[in-house]
């Protein structure tokens, strides 16, 4: 979700900044990115900012309708959402801050933070992936009445934002394997590589907070999205066709871990320091529950949680392997 945040400095005016919130929506001034302002960075800004546009294009002309999930009920509701992607366009302005959607205009303003943080963190296909991904959940936002001009006072919701962010997430991950699927043919391959971007991406947006090679500000919203996609990650390695793909990110899953220490930040959100050592995870599978403790040697969910703060994504899908193969046949596509 793309959000305005008033300038930290100067409260009484009415200048706004464009940023990113996460999970939990937390707003920020972006003064923790640090962009480079010599001649060549400049230059590959301009010159990703061309890339980025590019891919966009490219996804625009070739999206149909028969890529989209059921979550679009109806074929009317399927063109309306394919209206909202070609009416966009990425603008060869680059502004201030994150970035910025003007519906009305169709216009997508990236801002030189996001730039720089892209420019850094992903190879030449993974830039293609990042714009791609990110239109496409922003368009769900959308679909769902979440604009650039609503927003101001919602981001406190968090439950509310977190289940409309699992949404945007699943379709738009689910939209781009299946688009991807029909240019160059099904793969576990190309499924995964987008369910591992929708991770990346997160931990690239982290970095808004923490500029290190640690989470030190990890609130729990953001963990529990962290934990969800890793774990889908996990059960999209068993799917063999983009039905199956469609069919196991239909059911709504939550995965929280219980026994959280950490404290209050001054938005009253709960920044995570660690997992206790008799820290449990639970599952919320279609509405049916799945659990488990630490098991000496096999499942540590302390470890878990270690992991994500070191952007330790392998760590953390060794150990979700464990639960997702636990109960199986709950989460997997069955062996033909």
């Amino acid at each position: 979700m793309n959000v305005l945040v008033p300038h930290s400095q100067a409260p009484q005016h009415s200048e706004f900044e464009p940023a990113f919130c996460q999970a939990t929506h937390r707003m920020t001034n972006l003064n923790t990115i640090k962009v480079s302002s010599t001649e060549q960075h400049t230059q590959e800004r301009q010159q990703l900012l061309l890339r980025l546009s590019e891919a966009f294009e490219h996804l625009k002309r070739t999206l149909q309708a028969e890529d989209l999930p059921a979550y679009f009920r109806t074929p009317a509701e399927r063109e309306q959402y394919l209206a909202y992607l070609r009416n966009l366009r990425v603008s060869s302005t680059v502004v201030e801050g994150f970035y910025f959607i003007n519906n009305i205009e169709g216009t997508i303003q990236l801002g030189s933070h996001v730039l720089e943080l892209v420019r850094k963190q992903f190879s030449d296909e993974q830039v293609t992936l990042f714009i791609q991904l990110l239109i496409l959940h922003e368009c769900v936002h959308i679909k769902q009445g979440l604009l650039s001009s609503n927003w101001r006072g919602i981001t406190n919701a968090s439950v509310v934002l977190e289940d409309m962010d699992y949404i945007c997430d699943s379709v738009s991950i689910a939209t781009a394997i299946a688009w991807d699927s029909r240019l160059n043919g099904f793969s576990r391959d190309i499924a995964k590589k987008w369910s591992d971007f929708q991770v990346l991406q997160l931990g690239m947006f982290a970095r808004v907070f923490d500029t290190g090679d640690v989470m030190t500000t990890l609130d729990e919203g953001f963990l529990r999205r962290l934990l969800i996609w890793n774990f889908q990650h996990v059960r999209i390695g068993s799917a063999r066709s983009v039905k199956d793909v469609f069919d196991l990110l239909e059911k709504k899953v939550s995965v929280e871990i219980q026994g959280l220490e950490g404290e209050l930040d001054q938005g009253f959100f709960k920044v995570v320091r660690r997992a206790v050592p008799d820290a449990e995870c639970f599952v919320s599978h279609g509405g049916d529950l799945f659990r488990s403790v630490s098991r000496k040697d096999v499942f540590n969910v302390p470890r878990i949680v270690e992991a994500v703060m070191r952007y330790d994504w392998a760590t953390v899908r060794r150990e979700m392997l464990f639960f997702v193969e636990l109960y199986g046949q709950a989460f997997l596509i069955p062996p033909a």
